[in-house]
């Protein structure tokens, strides 16, 4: 068991300096090392620290994605990209670059396809569970009904806002009888399609890039009446959900006005760790960590 004052540690590690400037959390470190608590699975840099004993102290944020593949989506770099959006995001290539991962391009031919997609599925998932939502059993029952169709049509609509109400309608025409095969059948074909070039792509790399969105956040409204311009908003994200892969967004810079943006790690099916991790060694090394958007008090 490790014992002493911290400070008495003599680190001959640079790099672990660097990570551990209180040596308070450096000793935490060590005797966690001891107690076998690391990370599983992961590539880690054996530092030896002049302790009386050399006591392992886990590993280097640089070894977590080195000699990792990182693939960039083409389609989600081209055309309809804000160029802020995207000069920053090519900033945060650069840095796993520095980091030591290998980055390549690929290519998903069918995500162009996902955003339609999304909404004819999403849409037609919103219309069957919000069927139950009548007043009879579930929710908001809205008063003065004189009978029961009545008490149907007034606590629906009063209950739903404007983009719910859009949703079922759009479902319910997706699903119902004469145009199921040719929107909600379809869109489960090409929900296939989009899932295979995922699964092409990750035999060639570890892990997939892109913005998280076109371009930064937009006022609160903006598009409210341009529900299409909004919905374009997801295209980015949108295809991982639909093939059901582990995905996050993290913060990657800011744009003129202050506002931060945003890029997206997409891994393979159970890879969460590999997503958490490269998250985490590319935060450790962005020079923006702990800046305030614009707007936030």
């Amino acid at each position: 068991a490790l014992s002493g004052d911290p400070d008495d540690i003599k680190v001959t590690d640079q790099a672990l300096l660097e990570l551990f400037p209180d040596k308070k959390h450096l000793h935490n470190w060590i005797k966690m090392a001891g107690e076998r608590i690391h990370f599983q699975g992961l590539p880690a840099r054996i530092c030896w620290l002049e302790y009386g004993e050399r006591h392992r102290a886990g590993l280097l944020f640089n070894e977590l994605v080195k000699n990792k593949k990182i693939g960039v989506i083409k389609e989600l770099m081209g055309d309809g990209i804000d160029a802020e959006v995207k000069n920053e995001i090519k900033k945060s290539i650069k840095i796993f670059e520095n980091l030591g991962a290998d980055i390549v391009e690929v290519s998903l031919p069918n995500v162009k396809y996902a955003v339609p997609v999304y909404y004819i599925l999403a849409t037609a998932e919103a219309s069957a569970n919000l069927a139950r939502y009548d007043g009879v059993k579930y929710g908001l029952r809205s008063p003065g009904s004189k009978d029961l169709p009545s008490m149907y049509r007034t606590t629906r609509h009063d209950g739903f806002g404007p983009e719910v109400k859009r949703r079922i309608m759009l479902g319910t025409f997706a699903l119902s009888s004469g145009y199921y095969d040719a929107y909600y059948k379809k869109a489960q074909q090409v929900r296939k399609l989009v899932t295979q070039d995922f699964l092409n792509a990750f035999e060639k790399v570890d892990l997939m890039l892109s913005p998280t969105c076109p371009s930064t956040a937009f006022e609160f409204g903006a598009k409210v009446a341009d529900p299409l311009s909004m919905y374009i908003s997801d295209i980015a994200t949108i295809p991982a959900s639909l093939a059901g892969l582990p995905a996050m967004s993290i913060p990657c810079g800011f744009d003129s006005k202050g506002l931060p943006i945003g890029l997206q790690l997409i891994a393979p099916s159970l890879s969460e760790e590999l997503l958490l991790s490269s998250a985490l060694a590319f935060e450790k090394v962005c020079s923006f960590s702990g800046k305030v958007p614009a707007g936030v008090a």
